[in-house]
């Protein structure tokens, strides 16, 4: 499941440059998902470990982003239960 959510979907286009002015943000769209890693969102979640792991508007932190993976799986996105999962991160998923 995703869990789309205006603030995962306008740091989708700020990373991408699809914006009035054209010229991609990575930043202003870490800054998106870290809003929504506050509000629980497990695909702001996943979007914020890949940019920790990737150093992508942000400085990479390893150890951040598997934290972030482990939280996004727990919660139940599959991008992240996937990452986990292919690198023998345990977690515990919600109700399990």
């Amino acid at each position: 499941m995703v869990f789309w959510t205006p603030l995962a979907t306008s740091g989708v286009l700020y990373l991408n440059g699809d914006t009035p002015d054209h010229k991609a943000d990575p930043k202003k769209a870490v800054e998106l998902w870290k809003k929504g890693v506050e509000k629980q969102n497990p695909f702001c979640m996943w979007l914020y470990a890949r940019s920790l792991e990737n150093g992508i508007g942000v400085t990479k932190n390893s150890l951040l982003a598997k934290g972030m993976y482990q939280k996004a799986a727990e919660l139940g996105e599959r991008h992240a239960v996937d990452w986990c999962r292919k690198n023998f991160v345990p977690f515990n998923p919600q109700g399990g």
